[in-house]
């Protein structure tokens, strides 16, 4: 995390994702989130505004549900903490009438400025009179070089898109921005916030521990040079998000639900992180023509463009014809072929026993006729095998590539290892456990493998580390993910959810994202943008 030396948050009004980003009447934001780091699974915390403003500086809506004017609060904020660590803040409102105005009036909203609520601001009239000013102050500050280290600005009512076209919204912040970026006052270690306080009233879904009612999908941007430019982060944020990630960046205490272990710290965008560990990418059950689902998860993966990517299978889930993988694959999940260590599925072997998924990925994907090889990645050994056992000779300890695997693994004995197939040994999808690769498991459970892969049910499951009976071993057990949602249509789950299953994640399109270590690996579920559930955790290698 940066430890920037400005950061503005900017708060705009009830829109929807959809209702700005691709809004021909929004070209500047639409220019500041190709350009920048667009977060599109955020997520407001309530209806309607107010509470969501007290959530972005008080981690928690203190049980206000209305755009009160007289509900003020005892209560711990954020410009307490940032002043506790010798920095200073401002907040600028657009058309206040006065330093610390109390009410509303013409086009400014008393319910968009949070601070006023707090009594440690309002009652102190020197403390609150300095901070809390019209925007019309910041033209001065910038002149004069003297931005606070915090600074939350407002837009009225017209400005913020609450009563006017967002086009007029729009104009005013393109004239903001080159306010801002021609002052010189920003320096080199700055991070804007480019928000909204929540969706429209139709939208009242959430995530990430909030009510089953929240506030709605919203578009949110991180514009600073210390972020991944044209970089989309699909990891579910709330308000609290926000609150959390600034308080990490400046080493505060957590206020209110910024300390929940279900409010995400915003980590991915940042420049400085994982810079130097292994990313390890991928899904399973592609690609159909004509289904947008491959080209949202192939969107995903452009966010890691120095991982290698794995396929658990299926990488056309029609047939496996040479027309599917070059009309239909190719535009989507072949843009990183160089990149792509696929596995096969029983989709790719319908037509003519895998060949044209062989001729597609050419030496990548094995011999033909073969579908199984390793290679090794960041001190971890990989194994990719064919689940298919009728096309490659068997999956049996006396099959030749059951002994293959046994001879492989006894040449590479690393610390850590990692295999991959399509078909799960054990799932709560459709077409349950299965006892073909069994023999799999009892080769890499035998050499203390940590993590295994696949595909063949279209959902997300964890389990927690196996033996090859399904028997828990915290011990020497093995992780098994079931990435199945890589782009093909939804499907639902068996009647019962299988033992041991730790986490289940149902009609989501997604990709696995793992980060492998020298003596361990973190794991994150990246969903499509407008789905709200995740997983992730870490585990030690054997």
């Amino acid at each position: 995390m940066p430890a920037f030396e400005h950061i503005l948050w900017i708060v705009l009004e009830n829109k929807d994702f959809s209702q700005v980003i691709g809004n021909e009447k929004m070209p500047f934001f639409n220019r500041l989130a190709a350009e920048n780091t667009l977060l599109t699974n955020a997520y407001a915390v309530a209806h309607p505004s107010l509470p969501n403003y007290l959530a972005l500086i008080g981690g928690d809506t203190f049980g206000i549900t209305r755009n009160c004017e007289d509900c003020f609060m005892d209560a711990t904020s954020l410009p307490d903490l940032i002043e506790a660590s010798g920095r200073q803040w401002k907040t600028y409102q657009e058309s206040m009438p006065a330093p610390c105005f109390i009410g509303s009036q013409g086009e400014y909203a008393q319910k968009h400025n949070p601070f006023i609520y707090f009594n440690a601001i309002r009652l102190n009239e020197q403390r609150c009179s300095s901070h809390v000013v019209p925007l019309d102050q910041l033209t001065e500050d910038l002149a004069r070089q003297n931005l606070p280290d915090f600074a939350f600005i407002t837009p009225n009512l017209c400005h913020s898109g609450h009563d006017c076209d967002p086009a007029e919204m729009d104009a005013w912040l393109q004239s903001l921005f080159e306010r801002l970026f021609q002052s010189g006052a920003l320096g080199e270690q700055y991070l804007i916030v480019l928000t909204f306080d929540e969706a429209s009233g139709d939208d009242s879904t959430g995530c990430c521990g909030l009510p089953a009612k929240a506030g709605g999908r919203i578009a949110t941007l991180l514009i600073s040079p210390q972020a991944r430019p044209h970089f989309e982060d699909s990891i579910p944020y709330s308000h609290y998000s926000l609150l959390k990630t600034i308080s990490t960046a400046w080493g505060l205490p957590f206020l209110g639900q910024a300390a929940s272990p279900e409010t995400e710290v915003i980590l991915a965008p940042w420049l400085t992180t994982e810079a130097d560990a292994t990313l390890f990418a991928g899904a399973g059950d592609i690609t159909v023509c004509g289904h947008p689902g491959d080209d949202i998860t192939a969107r995903l993966l452009d966010q890691f463009p120095e991982a290698a990517l794995f396929t658990t299978g299926d990488n056309s889930n029609e047939e496996g014809t040479p027309e599917q993988y070059q009309r239909c694959f190719a535009p989507a999940w072949g843009r990183h072929l160089e990149r792509i260590h696929p596995s096969p599925g029983n989709h790719d072997y319908q037509t003519e026993n895998g060949a044209a998924y062989h001729a597609f990925f050419g030496p990548a994907a094995g011999e033909p006729g073969e579908g199984y090889y390793s290679y090794d990645l960041a001190g971890w050994h990989i194994i990719a095998l064919n689940g298919n056992c009728a096309a490659a000779g068997g999956c049996g300890p006396d099959s030749p590539q059951g002994q293959w695997l046994q001879a492989d693994l006894a040449a590479h004995p690393a610390h850590c290892t990692l295999a991959y197939w399509h078909q799960p040994r054990f799932s709560s999808g459709l077409h349950g456990n299965s006892e073909a690769t069994l023999e799999f498991w009892r080769a890499l459970y035998e050499a203390h493998a940590e993590i295994i892969l696949n595909g063949h049910d279209h959902l997300y499951e964890r389990f927690a580390p196996q033996d090859p009976d399904g028997n828990l071993d915290a011990v020497n057990g093995i992780r098994q993910f079931t990435v199945g949602t890589g782009g093909a249509f939804y499907r639902p789950a068996g009647p019962l959810p299988a033992p041991n299953s730790e986490r289940l994640i149902l009609n989501t399109f997604g990709v696995l994202k793992l980060t492998l270590l020298e003596d361990g690996y973190r794991w994150r579920f990246l969903p499509e943008p407008g789905r709200p559930y995740t997983d992730q955790g870490e585990g030690k290698c054997h």
